[in-house]
């Protein structure tokens, strides 16, 4: 099999199947940024897309934006492109940030999980990964999924300290093949977002709830 039959096999068919049950709208990360659009995903929308990239990762316009709704309920968004590296180089690297606004206002954001493929092919000393940092709303938590051939992880959440009506994301798609392998890939990266009714909401729910006891009481 040939080098680029290998990174198209290992591109289609490798890692989970992915979080998503629903999609919705779908577009391609470059429109987004050329036209400053937006993209929904049940109450969360999605905006100020940027992309910067290097080595062999697709161009914008190459990867598709998709919304998702993920097997828990949670609202997110799906990116899907041909990530990869090839060896000779000094690695690739994706970074894409984007900004999340819930538009109920009886939710806040309050978690994140993150699935994806990142695959090493061919062993040797190579890595994929992606890690999503939440800048400057969360400063010490993070998530990460990553294949540098010894360890395979595919599946992060993290429960943030709060909870945030908006939200700003960092996501960095690192990938290095050294010259022992075929290539490292990442053909999609889900991201979902966990959420519970907002502080006021849960305010009002707790003095609704003594009232109706309170009553009970006095019956």
């Amino acid at each position: 099999m040939n080098t680029f039959k290998m990174i198209m096999t290992g591109i289609c068919f490798t890692g989970v199947s992915g979080a998503a049950l629903a999609q919705t709208q779908s577009t391609t990360l470059g429109d987004l940024i050329n036209s400053s659009g937006t993209i929904s995903s049940g109450d969360k929308l999605f905006s100020d897309f940027t992309y910067l990239g290097t080595g062999d990762v697709p161009a914008a316009d190459d990867i598709n934006v998709v919304a998702i709704t993920d097997n828990l309920g949670n609202f997110g968004l799906r990116f899907q492109g041909a990530f990869m590296d090839l060896p000779g180089n000094a690695g690739s690297d994706a970074l894409i940030t984007y900004k999340i606004t819930v538009t109920d206002p009886d939710f806040a954001i309050t978690g994140a999980r993150m699935q994806g493929n990142p695959d090493v092919l061919g062993g040797g000393n190579s890595f994929a990964g992606v890690t999503d940092t939440f800048l400057p709303q969360v400063t010490d938590q993070n998530l990460a999924i990553f294949d540098n051939d010894d360890i395979l992880q595919l599946d992060s959440s993290v429960f943030f300290d709060g909870a945030f009506t908006e939200l700003d994301v960092q996501k960095d798609i690192i990938l290095f093949t050294d010259d022992d392998s075929v290539a490292t890939t990442l053909s999609f990266v889900d991201q979902t977002y966990y959420q519970v009714p907002e502080p006021t909401s849960l305010a009002l729910l707790g003095i609704g709830s003594l009232l109706i006891a309170r009553r009970r009481r006095d019956r």
